[in-house]
C-alpha cells in the first residue's frame, strides 16, 4: 500500500503486516488532481488540486496522522495490474482507515449559522450522487465531513438520521452494521441513482459493497455488471438479485442491466432457505439456471407468472417469463410483479432463463447531445435529420433525449424538443411524459416541471390520464424528499387538479406522509392535512363504499397512533421545524403525548437547547401532563447549562412539571453548573432544600464541595454561611467532607465574615 507523508508530501510504499496507522480522503475529483507523476516531477503548486491535497494533509496533521492516503496520487494509474489491485482493495482500505475525511466541496454554508441551508445543500451534493462514494460512505468507522473552506460540518454517526433519509440506506448500516444483513437487492438500491463516469465503474464501485473480486476489463462496458451479479451468484443464494425493473420493453434475462433497475427494490428480501424450493443458481453460457415456481399466464401456452423466493415486507414477488424454442426462457415485461396469490397452484421447475448479450452501439447523437446540454447540436440534428424522434427510447438506458435533458436541467433543449415533438400522436406523446417528469422532479428542476405539465395539461385536459400522471409525479417527489417539486406540481395543477391528486396520495399511500414529515416540508404536511381532513368529512357524509370510508378514517387514525417518524434535527429550532411542530399540532393536538406523533424525546432537544419558542407549543397542546412528561434528564440538563427562562415556562405552564422540579434534584444540577440565577429561580419556587440524592448528598454539600460557592448557596438558602456551617443544621452532611476540607472551609468563613 503507498501512503502519503503528511508533512513533506512524499510517497511510501508498505508491506500489508506493516503499514501505519493512516487517514484517507473522499471526494469527487475535480480538474488537475495531483498524480503520482506530479509529486515525482514536483509538478505540484502550479495545479489546481493541489490545495485539496495539501489541506488533507494539514487536517491529517493536526489530528495526529504521519501519514495519508488520496486515490488521485496513491496508485499508479500506468499500470492495469495496480490500478485493478487497487480497485479490489478499495473497501478493505476505507474500512482500514482510522478516519475518514469527506470533502464536499459544492456545500459553502455554515453548520452553526446556517443548518437548514447546509441540510439542503448536503442533500444535493455530488459527493453522494458518486458511484464511488457509496462503499467510502459505508466503509469508515469513522467519517467526518468538510464544506468547501474545510469547516467540520458533523460526522457519519451524528448526521446518520439526515443521510439515511436521502440516501435511503439504513441507519444501523452507516453505523456500522453487518451489510450481509441487508439483501442484494437493497444494496442495489442505494446504487441506483448513483453515476460514474466510466459505465464499467458502475459495477466496480460495488465490488467491495458485496465482497466480491474480480479482474476490470475497461471497454466491456454494461457487461462489467453482469460480470459483476454472475459473481454474486457465485457466493449468494439470496434471489432477491432478479427482483428489478426497468421502463423500456427489450428482452432481458435474470441479470439486470444496470443499477438504476434496482430503484424500487429497497426492501426486497430473500424468504429463509428452508422454504426454497430448489437449489441455488448457477451462470453458464447458456444463461442463468434457477429453480423457480411457475404458473401459466391465462389464456397462454408460452408466458409465465414465475414467483421469485422472497417477499417485500408480507407480500409475495414475481416476474414475467416466456418460453422460448428449445425449452430456454428469457424475461418478458421487464416489472416486478408485486402480490401474486401464493394460493395459486404453482409448479416447482428448473428452468434456464437466456441472457442477451451486450450490444456494440452506443447511443444516439441526438441522446448524447441533450444529455450534455449542447443546444448547437440539438439543434442541428433536429434540423438537418427529419426522422428524428426526441422522444424515442434509447434501448440501452430506457430514456428518451427529453429524458435526459430534463434530468440535467437543461430548460433550453427541453423547450427545443418539445417543440419539435408536436407532431406525434397523443397517445404516443403522453406514453414518453412520465419519466422526464419524474427525473425532473428528483432533480427538482422547477421550470422543466411546468413545462412538461404543461404539456400533459394540452395531452389530456383535466380527464383521467392527466390526473393519473400527476399523481405518479406527485408521489415521486415525496418519495425522494422533493417537497418544493411537490409543491410546484400542485400550484401548477390548479384547484380540481391539486383536489383529485392530493387526495389521491393521501389516500392511496400510507407513507405518503411520512415521506413528507421525514423530509422538512411543513407546507406539503399542511396540505395532505387538508385533503385528509376534507376527505374523512366528505366520506363520513356520503353514502360511500364502507371500505373506502373505512380506509380513509384510519389513515387520521394511523397518524394519531405516532407511527410516523419525525425528522430528527439537532436544533428544532429551527425554522422549517416550528413550522412543521405547528402544522402538526394544529390538526393533532393530542400527539405530543406518550405514544403520539412527536416523541417526547423531541421535546427534550428543545428544552435541552434553550428553545423556548418550540417549546411552548407543545405545551399549550397538553404535553404537560402526566402522559406526555419531559425525562428527568432533559430538565435537570437545562438546569445545569442555565436556561432559566425554560425552567419558568415549563414552572408556569404546568402543575406537573413545577411539582417534578421541586422534589427532584434540579437545585443540585443548577450548584454544579454555579447557574445563580437558576439557583434563586428554584429557591423562590419552593425547591426542597433538604433534598437527598441518591449517594445521600444534599444542595449545600454539593456547594460546600465547589469551594467558595458554597458562600453564595448557603445565604441563598436563607442561612448565614458561617451558622450554616456551625449550626446542627450542618450535621446532615458533615460526615461526608474530608477533615481537612472542612477545616479549609471554615478558616475561609471567618476571613470572610470578619
Amino acid at each position: 500500500m503507498r501512503l502519503l507523508h503528511t508533512k513533506n508530501l512524499t510517497l511510501e510504499e508498505f508491506g500489508d503486516q506493516d503499514i501505519p496507522l493512516y487517514a484517507i480522503l473522499s471526494h469527487t475529483w475535480g480538474k488537475e488532481e495531483i498524480s503520482l507523476q506530479d509529486l515525482e516531477t514536483g509538478n505540484l503548486e502550479s495545479r489546481q488540486g493541489f490545495n485539496k491535497l495539501k489541506m488533507t494533509c494539514c487536517r491529517a496533521a493536526t489530528d495526529g496522522f504521519d501519514y495519508v492516503w488520496i486515490d488521485t496520487c496513491c496508485i499508479d494509474k500506468r499500470s492495469s495490474a495496480e490500478l485493478s489491485e487497487a480497485i479490489n482493495s478499495m473497501y478493505r482500505w476505507y474500512q482500514n482507515a482510522t478516519v475518514c475525511y469527506a470533502y464536499l466541496e459544492d456545500v459553502y454554508s455554515d453548520p452553526e449559522k446556517n443548518p437548514e441551508a447546509m441540510d439542503n445543500e448536503l442533500r444535493r451534493s455530488r459527493w453522494f450522487r458518486r458511484g464511488w462514494t457509496l462503499q467510502e460512505l459505508i466503509a469508515p468507522s469513522v467519517l467526518i465531513f468538510f464544506n468547501q473552506t474545510w469547516q467540520k460540518l458533523g460526522t457519519k454517526i451524528s448526521m446518520a438520521v439526515s443521510i439515511s433519509s436521502f440516501t435511503h440506506i439504513p441507519q444501523l448500516i452507516l453505523l456500522g452494521g453487518d451489510l450481509d444483513q441487508e439483501s442484494v437487492a437493497t444494496r442495489m438500491s442505494w446504487a441506483s441513482t448513483r453515476k460514474t463516469t466510466r459505465v464499467e465503474d458502475l459495477a466496480y464501485c460495488l465490488l467491495g459493497i458485496f465482497n466480491i473480486n474480480m479482474p476490470l476489463l475497461y471497454g466491456e462496458g454494461e457487461r462489467a455488471f453482469i460480470r459483476l451479479q454472475e459473481e454474486i451468484i457465485k457466493v449468494s443464494t439470496d434471489y432477491s438479485l432478479f427482483a428489478w425493473e426497468v421502463s423500456w420493453e427489450s428482452a432481458h434475462g435474470l441479470l439486470a442491466p444496470c443499477p438504476s433497475a434496482f430503484y424500487k427494490s429497497a426492501g426486497i428480501v430473500p424468504i429463509p432457505a428452508s422454504t426454497n424450493p430448489g437449489d441455488a443458481a448457477i451462470v453458464d453460457s447458456e444463461g442463468v439456471h434457477v429453480t423457480l415456481r411457475v404458473r401459466p399466464e391465462d389464456g397462454s401456452e408460452v408466458t409465465y407468472f414465475a414467483l421469485l423466493p422472497c417477499k417485500y415486507d408480507t407480500c409475495d414477488i414475481g416476474i414475467y417469463i416466456r418460453r422460448q424454442v428449445g425449452g430456454l426462457f428469457e424475461r418478458q415485461y421487464q416489472r416486478i410483479l408485486w402480490g401474486l396469490p401464493s394460493q395459486w397452484d404453482f409448479v416447482v421447475k428448473r428452468i434456464c432463463v437466456q441472457q442477451p448479450r451486450g450490444r456494440r452501439h452506443e447511443g444516439r447523437p441526438l441522446q448524447k447531445a441533450a444529455e450534455r446540454g449542447d443546444t448547437a447540436v440539438v439543434n442541428f440534428l433536429l434540423k438537418n435529420e427529419s426522422g428524428l424522434d426526441p422522444i424515442c427510447v434509447d434501448t440501452k438506458t430506457g430514456w428518451t433525449p427529453l429524458s435526459s435533458a430534463a434530468n440535467n436541467g437543461h430548460e433550453a433543449i427541453v423547450r427545443t424538443l418539445l417543440v419539435h415533438n408536436t407532431g406525434a400522436s397523443r397517445e404516443y406523446q403522453s406514453s414518453r411524459m412520465l419519466l422526464p417528469l419524474q427525473l425532473a422532479l428528483k432533480e427538482g428542476h422547477y421550470e422543466i416541471i411546468k413545462m412538461l405539465l404543461n404539456r400533459l395539461d394540452h395531452l389530456h385536459g383535466h380527464n383521467e390520464c392527466y390526473f393519473t400522471d400527476l399523481y405518479s409525479g406527485l408521489l415521486f417527489a415525496l418519495e425522494t424528499g422533493h417537497c418544493g417539486s411537490f409543491m410546484v406540481v400542485t400550484e401548477h395543477g390548479g384547484a380540481i387538479a391539486r383536489s383529485s391528486c392530493v387526495t389521491r396520495v393521501w389516500v392511496c399511500e400510507t407513507h405518503a406522509l411520512s415521506y413528507a414529515i421525514q423530509s422538512g416540508g411543513a407546507d406539503v404536511v399542511e396540505l395532505l392535512l387538508t385533503y385528509a381532513y376534507q376527505s374523512v368529512s366528505y366520506y363520513r357524509s356520503a353514502s360511500y363504499n364502507t371500505n373506502q370510508t373505512t380506509h380513509k378514517i384510519s389513515m387520521l387514525e394511523y397518524l394519531r397512533a405516532g407511527r410516523f417518524q419525525f425528522p430528527n434535527c439537532p436544533d428544532l429550532g429551527e425554522k422549517g421545524h416550528h413550522d412543521m411542530l405547528k402544522v402538526l399540532l394544529k390538526y393533532c393536538p393530542d400527539m405530543t403525548k406518550r405514544g403520539g406523533l412527536i416523541p417526547y424525546k423531541e421535546l427534550d432537544f428543545a428544552v435541552q437547547d434553550n428553545h423556548e419558542d418550540v417549546v411552548k407549543l407543545p405545551l399549550r397542546h397538553g404535553a404537560g401532563t402526566e402522559k406526555a412528561q419531559l425525562s428527568p434528564d432533559s430538565i435537570e440538563y437545562a438546569a445545569g447549562c442555565g436556561h432559566g427562562s425554560i425552567l419558568r415556562l415549563l414552572v408556569a405552564e404546568s402543575d406537573h412539571f413545577k411539582e417534578f422540579i421541586v422534589k427532584n434534584n434540579v437545585l443540585v444540577k443548577a450548584i454544579s453548573g454555579r447557574k445563580e440565577d437558576v439557583i434563586k429561580l428554584l429557591l423562590e419556587e419552593g425547591v426542597d432544600r433538604g433534598y437527598v440524592d441518591s449517594i445521600g448528598e444534599t444542595p449545600l454539600l454539593w456547594a460546600v464541595q465547589l469551594g467558595n460557592y458554597y458562600i453564595v448557596v448557603s445565604e441563598a438558602l436563607g442561612l448565614g454561611a458561617w451558622e450554616c456551617l456551625v449550626s446542627d443544621k450542618s450535621t446532615c452532611f458533615l460526615h461526608t467532607v474530608p477533615l481537612n476540607a472542612w477545616r479549609s472551609k471554615r478558616k475561609e468563613l471567618r476571613l470572610h465574615y470578619e
